[in-house]
């Protein structure tokens, strides 16, 4: 059992670790309001998480997944908020080059936990990981909870460590002495990024 928690860790690792909408807004977090509120507004993505892979577990998320209309819907979701997202973001960016808005670490929190959910709970990408790879690691011949328990932990952990990670790295960023000129470019590299996550959403 050993070896399939770690090969489930791996898996968990290496998805948790790529470049996705959930990691730039924690690098965006980090770099405008620090890693506490960053921290905080993880819990909004591990909230996500725990939701969909409870869900996995009891086999709800198969019924999403085997209604083409319910799957459509939830990418038409994510790729709209996604969108949305990206769409501010290029606009802030617009703002910082004007000087009409100067970079501000007074993000409120619950804003930004709301974001994180959203971005998660909307990616039907999340929903077929766990809902093809939480049945590999268990077996129907033992008790669930036993079993989910550690796979959610394993997962949690992954889910909060990569995104404060890149939290991080975005609050570095700040001890660069970085034109407004040259932020305004970043984000809006950022905000495409958003918008080019969103339509993959819809051609994939």
């Amino acid at each position: 059992m050993v070896t399939e928690y770690l090969t489930y860790a791996t898996m968990s690792a290496l998805v948790a670790a790529l470049p996705g909408p959930s990691n730039f807004i924690a690098a965006e977090n980090g770099a405008m309001a620090g890693l506490r509120k960053s921290g905080v507004a993880v819990t909004g993505h591990l909230t996500a998480v725990l939701l969909l892979a409870s869900l996995s577990a009891m086999g709800l998320t198969s019924l999403v997944l085997a209604s083409p209309t319910a799957f459509m819907l939830l990418k038409l979701m994510g790729c709209g908020y996604l969108c949305y997202l990206g769409i501010n973001i290029i606009r802030s960016a617009n703002a910082i080059a004007s000087g009409n808005e100067p970079l501000s670490r007074s993000a409120k929190r619950r804003h930004m936990w709301r974001k994180h959910f959203t971005v998660a709970i909307t990616n039907p990408k999340a929903l077929l990981f766990f809902s093809a790879l939480l049945p590999q690691f268990v077996n129907a011949d033992r008790p669930m909870a036993e079993q989910f328990i550690p796979l959610m932990c394993i997962s949690m952990c992954s889910a909060f460590t990569f995104p404060m990670l890149y939290a991080f790295l975005g609050k570095q960023s700040n001890q660069f002495n970085i034109s407004n000129r040259h932020k305004a470019f970043i984000k809006r590299l950022f905000g495409l990024s958003f918008i080019v996550f969103a339509l993959s959403l819809v051609t994939t």
